[in-house]
């Protein structure tokens, strides 16, 4: 477990951000809240935990989450969440592909890779909840980057960085529809 876990979420004015920090609380930790309209890099440095939320539009809209990346990438603890996820993939050389329909509040079985950490006593397959109508394109996911966790169509759900300690998660673990959210969220902070 990490000691004094300290916890910054970045928000992506995203409806879904204080369900997020909700998650974080009721598992025992706080989280500071920075909107990525005031991102201030310097004062993320006391910080071990970085998370980028959800948001509308792509990742291209939010260049300050490329800084970020740059700035943190080799020394904290990333998880990006649904747009967090995709600007991950986009940073380390993957494409975003737009769906054939969007899937906005749509539950989801998906299959994870039981050896990450995020998937920890979770089991082979979760049902998530879903919110979004882009996706990393699994053809186009760079070595460095693997995915953790596939929808029954192959779409990739999670990636994990081979190198750093950074990961995204596609769906989104604050949803009712995805009743072991709080158990990847607390792995992931609980990791070393």
């Amino acid at each position: 477990m990490t000691a004094n876990p300290k916890i910054i979420l970045i928000d992506n004015e995203d409806s879904f951000t204080y369900n997020i920090v909700q998650v974080i609380q009721s598992i025992g930790y706080s989280v500071y809240v920075m909107s990525y309209t005031n991102i201030d890099l310097e004062r993320i440095n006391v910080y071990n935990n970085i998370i980028i939320s959800p948001g509308p539009d792509v990742p291209s809209a939010y260049p300050n989450i490329f800084k970020l990346l740059d700035r943190y990438k080799i020394n904290k603890k990333i998880l990006g969440i649904c747009l967090g996820c995709q600007a991950i993939g986009e940073y380390f050389g993957a494409q975003l592909k737009q769906m054939s329909y969007p899937m906005h509040g749509i539950k989801s079985l998906i299959s994870v890779d039981t050896d990450d950490i995020l998937y920890k006593n979770i089991g082979e397959s979760i049902e998530v909840g879903r919110y979004h109508s882009w996706i990393i394109d699994n053809s186009t996911l760079p070595l460095e980057l693997q995915q953790t966790a596939i929808d029954t169509e192959n779409s990739i759900m999670s990636i994990s960085h081979n190198s750093y300690h950074i990961k995204g998660v596609q769906y989104h673990p604050e949803s009712i529809m995805t009743p072991r959210g709080a158990d990847i969220l607390q792995n992931w902070i609980e990791s070393d």
